[in-house]
């Protein structure tokens, strides 16, 4: 959870322009999405997000767009199956627990508790949704998608 406010809408810059807007969901460490999307996930039953004020502008600061949100996922779950991944150790946080680079992902559903949405202890910046929230994504009609690329994880 983070207990900061900004005073302001963050900035992201972007190779987007006015022709190219950007999509609901513009990935990296730090997720930005649309309102929409973030309405979306809020309609669903998704409670477990922070959702901070984003403005997201061309390099030159030509264009912006403000209604974008700058994403903190709450929850990090221990519930990759290391025994059916594939994976490389980069590091170990400083909880002890090593962060990974997975190839190949198997998530122990014992483990993820029927949660719908959270981030990978092994690795923060993926994060894990269930397939209904995906296949609610896919009946919702998005112009140009959502910008998210959804990979089946092994159970």
């Amino acid at each position: 959870m983070v207990d900061w406010q900004p005073s302001g809408p963050l900035i992201f810059r972007s190779n987007c322009d006015k022709d190219h807007p950007p999509r609901p969901y513009m990935g990296g460490a730090l997720p930005v999405w649309s309102e929409t999307l973030l309405r979306t996930f809020r309609g669903l039953g998704i409670d477990n997000i922070q959702a901070f004020p984003a403005t997201i502008v061309t390099e030159d600061a030509a264009v912006s767009w403000t209604n974008y949100f700058a994403i903190n996922v709450i929850g990090l779950v221990d519930a990759a199956d290391l025994s059916a991944s594939t994976y490389t150790k980069i590091d170990t946080a400083a909880s002890g627990v090593p962060r990974l680079r997975f190839t190949k992902l198997v998530i122990d559903l014992a483990k993820a508790a029927d949660l719908p949405l959270f981030r990978l202890a092994h690795s923060p910046l993926t994060l894990v949704l269930q397939a209904r929230l995906v296949d609610a994504l896919r009946a919702i009609p998005m112009p140009g998608g959502w910008g998210m690329a959804f990979d089946e994880l092994g159970t």
